[in-house]
């Protein structure tokens, strides 16, 4: 049986610098990726070398925890390429005021469907959240097999 992270990498072109789907983080963001992989998901999460308190994370996969709420404050953006709308997220505690959170799907070519993908920020002041975000709209996602 092939696990989907299997048949995924076989798809997408592996970026030496960023495991499993993570995607290229710009030079100089001063992040590195901690990536996580279940039974059909991955997790990557970013964070300055030698501190465990990611910047923001990222989920691939076919079932997110998250949900768009109807109402909330959407704030239109990027991340890699893709246009998100962002919404607070303000973390189970309200420790993360400046939080945001957004969904889009990333599009895996003829062989998969679309997968999902939960992109979420954990900040605590303004400044953090814009430092995030400028982050993530570089970030690059490797292409589908159809070029994508």
């Amino acid at each position: 049986m092939i696990t989907t992270a299997l048949l995924l990498a076989g798809l997408l072109a592996v970026n030496p610098a960023a495991p499993g789907l993570c995607p290229e983080l710009p030079a100089g963001s001063g992040l590195e990726w901690r990536h996580q992989e279940g039974p059909d998901f991955e997790v990557c999460y970013a964070h300055p070398p030698g501190d465990d308190n990611a910047w923001f994370g990222i989920y691939f996969g076919y079932a997110p925890s998250y949900r768009r709420k109807p109402g909330a404050n959407d704030d239109p953006g990027h991340v890699g390429g893709h246009a998100v709308t962002w919404q607070p997220a303000t973390g189970k505690d309200g420790d993360l005021p400046f939080g945001q959170e957004a969904l889009f799907e990333l599009d895996m070519g003829a062989v998969m469907p679309p997968m999902s993908v939960h992109v979420w920020i954990n900040a605590r002041t303004s400044e953090e959240r814009k430092a995030a975000r400028k982050v993530l709209l570089q970030a690059k996602f490797e292409a589908s097999d159809d070029g994508r």
